[in-house]
C-alpha cells in the first residue's frame, strides 16, 4: 500500500474513485477475488443504505482488514518454521518463539 501512496503523491492524484479504481486494478490471485465479492456485496449494501461512494481511505481500511491479519499469520508461520537458537540466549530464544507462535496464531499445545 505504501507503493500506492507514493504513486498517488507524485502524480498528484487525490480524487477518491481514481485512486481506488487504480488499486483495484492492480489486484491479483485471492485479493482480486476479494474485490469482486466485496465490490458485489458492498453494491448492494451501499444501495439499499442510499450510501453513494467510498472514501479511499475507507477502502483502504476495508482492504488491509480484510487481509492483514491472514498475512501477518503466514508471515509469522514461515519465520517459526525457519526460526533457530543460533546462539541466541534460551529466554531470548522462548520469548521470540512465543512471539512468532501468537503472531501465527497457534496454541501452546500445537506450538510444541
Amino acid at each position: 500500500m505504501a507503493e500506492v501512496k507514493l504513486y498517488f503523491s507524485s502524480h498528484g492524484i487525490t480524487d477518491d474513485a481514481s485512486r481506488i479504481n487504480y488499486t483495484l486494478g492492480l489486484l491479483d490471485g485471492a485479493t482480486k477475488l476479494w474485490q469482486q465479492d466485496h465490490g458485489t456485496s458492498q453494491a448492494d449494501v451501499d444501495r439499499q443504505a442510499g450510501y453513494i461512494a467510498h472514501t479511499f481511505n475507507d477502502f483502504k481500511n476495508v482492504l488491509e482488514q480484510s487481509f492483514t491479519p491472514t498475512q501477518q499469520s503466514f508471515e509469522a508461520e514461515r519465520e517459526l518454521h525457519y526460526y533457530r537458537q543460533q546462539g541466541k540466549y534460551i529466554k531470548e530464544y522462548i520469548t521470540n518463539f512465543s512471539v512468532l507462535a501468537s503472531h501465527a496464531g497457534l496454541t501452546d499445545s500445537t506450538s510444541l
